[in-house]
């Protein structure tokens, strides 16, 4: 796909920077070919689950309605971004040979970055959606709910490794997290995910998170500096 640069610009301009009197630029085409902004690559090949379509390995997407996100590889640039409330993201244990889990983003990214054509970041609808649809796919509650009020559950020893799981797609592979006290720390215990409603709080509210003992969850303990991995999801 062709991209639109400007002069000897390594990346193209950001979403909002270009103007035609006073009104914002929306898109740009080359011919019938749109160049401007350019359209992300799906991650991995999506899986329908019920009514919606998700992607199916962590985003590794760096593009952004306001540029590129850098991938920040210092705990000086981890709590720059945050006194600047910046985009960043990181490699798990800063680390580019964990590529394969994906991106860690901060909140700022994952209110800015680009999804694929069509796709959205997830809302809490969407995970219970999710959580709900692999409850059916089981055919049994005993594995993926547990607790008082029928909590939907969604373990990753279910998601990896249970035959129905495996055959929903969806392909959880325990990427982990990170917080920061006095340095971004990283563990491999869940896996969490944002979620669009985790925006829009003082502190990250917002992930969803799993384990082998632990229910979908909203992660309100999980407040602070955090780095959390993106999927997508569109209706189907």
């Amino acid at each position: 796909m062709s991209e639109l640069r400007i002069g000897t610009a390594t990346s193209e301009p950001a979403t909002g920077t270009l103007k035609v009197g006073s009104g914002d630029v929306q898109e740009i085409y080359l011919g019938s070919t749109k160049i401007w902004p350019s359209t992300p690559p799906l991650p991995c090949d999506p899986v329908q689950i019920g009514n919606l379509i998700w992607t199916t390995c962590n985003s590794s997407i760096t593009s952004s309605s306001q540029g590129s996100i850098p991938i920040l590889t210092t705990n000086q640039e981890v709590s720059d971004a945050d006194a600047n409330s910046t985009a960043g993201a990181v490699y798990y244990d800063f680390n580019s040979a964990n590529a394969q889990r994906g991106l860690m983003y901060n909140k700022y990214a994952a209110a800015t970055i680009t999804p694929p054509s069509g796709f959205r970041l997830p809302t809490n609808a969407d995970w219970n959606n999710l959580a709900s649809e692999l409850d059916n796919i089981s055919g049994t509650t005993n594995d993926v709910t547990a607790g008082g009020g029928g909590t939907n559950a969604l373990w990753n020893s279910n998601i990896k490794a249970n035959a129905d799981y495996g055959l929903s797609g969806f392909n959880s592979i325990k990427a982990g997290y990170a917080l920061y006290s006095g340095g971004l720390n990283f563990s491999t215990s869940l896996e969490t995910w944002w979620k669009e409603e985790g925006l829009t709080s003082p502190n990250p509210l917002g992930a969803v998170f799993i384990d082998r003992s632990t229910y979908i969850q909203y992660a309100g303990s999980l407040g602070g500096i955090s780095y959390w991995y993106i999927r997508f999801c569109k209706d189907a």
